[in-house]
């Protein structure tokens, strides 16, 4: 991939990262990658079985440890979770 693409998708990414600051989760419902990561962040980050059988989705929580570590670093926020879910936007392109 050529420099130019990559930066150009750097700009999407961020572009898209800057206008969500202020938009809830999508998908949460579905997900639980918050609700997981507010469980795991209360109760330890690698305690997984800490989270509620109600929002356990039958997958690991890797994404929910990630967030709960990240708030634990720089504080819970919601612009500190789509910071989190930067690169994967960035990867998708």
């Amino acid at each position: 991939m050529n420099t130019k693409k990559i930066i150009i998708l750097l700009l999407i990414s961020t572009a898209i990262f800057i206008s969500s600051l202020n938009v809830g989760i999508f998908w949460d419902s579905v997900l639980f990658a918050s609700k997981m990561g507010n469980a795991l962040f209360s109760n330890g980050i690698f305690n997984w079985k800490a989270i509620p059988i109600e929002i356990d989705p039958g997958h690991p929580p890797f994404l929910a440890t990630l967030m709960a570590a990240t708030w634990t670093l720089f504080g819970k926020s919601l612009a500190v979770s789509h910071l989190i879910m930067w690169p994967f936007v960035f990867s998708l392109f």
